[in-house]
């Protein structure tokens, strides 16, 4: 009896492996040029678990290369909940955010209240750290209007605008939050 819990256990080992070698070379196909091969494999994984950080990640990159900004930012905002920290993430949603159409697309996923102005301003500095600074000021600018007693919001736009040198602007900003 004890060998079948082994055994089981050893399956669901080769079956993960083996999961992840398809993300792997579903992810190399895309890169490599046989994109729609790759997509296919991708978007084949995803759809046995569409919860899985491991599949979501290369299939938003994907997303991101295709000029797919909607699902690419569905993806990303989802992913960055679960791994706030992992650079690729926070460098793909950057990406999107900072696309022609992301902020219009990012009101369709968030509520702008001031129930969200925490995350705007996050989501703000992953713009600001990936050098989208026009998602990163709309979004703080957005953030510091939805709370506007909140000085670190204030301060935030301001570090932004002085990353573009537009020094009178930051201390515009902070002129602006003091009065």
């Amino acid at each position: 009896r004890g060998g079948g819990k082994a055994g089981g256990k050893a399956a669901a080992k080769v079956a993960a492996k083996a999961r992840r070698l398809k993300i792997e070379l579903g992810r190399t196909l895309f890169k490599a040029g046989a994109r729609q091969e790759g997509g296919a494999l991708l978007t084949s994984i995803l759809q046995q678990d569409m919860e899985q950080a491991d599949a979501l990640l290369p299939y938003g990159e994907a997303c991101v290369a295709l000029g797919q900004h909607d699902d690419a930012l569905k993806i990303f905002l989802r992913l960055v909940t679960q791994r706030s920290d992992d650079s690729a993430v926070r460098r793909l949603l950057a990406a999107s955010l900072g696309s022609k159409d992301g902020m219009a697309l990012l009101r369709q996923q968030l509520a702008f209240d001031a129930k969200s102005a925490s995350a705007l301003a996050f989501l703000a500095t992953i713009a600001r750290d990936h050098s989208k600074l026009s998602a990163s000021l709309e979004l703080i600018a957005e953030a510091a209007r939805l709370v506007p007693d909140a000085s670190a919001y204030a301060l935030q736009r301001a570090h932004t605008l002085e990353v573009e040198l537009r020094y009178a602007d930051a201390l515009e900003a902070v002129r602006e939050h003091c009065d």
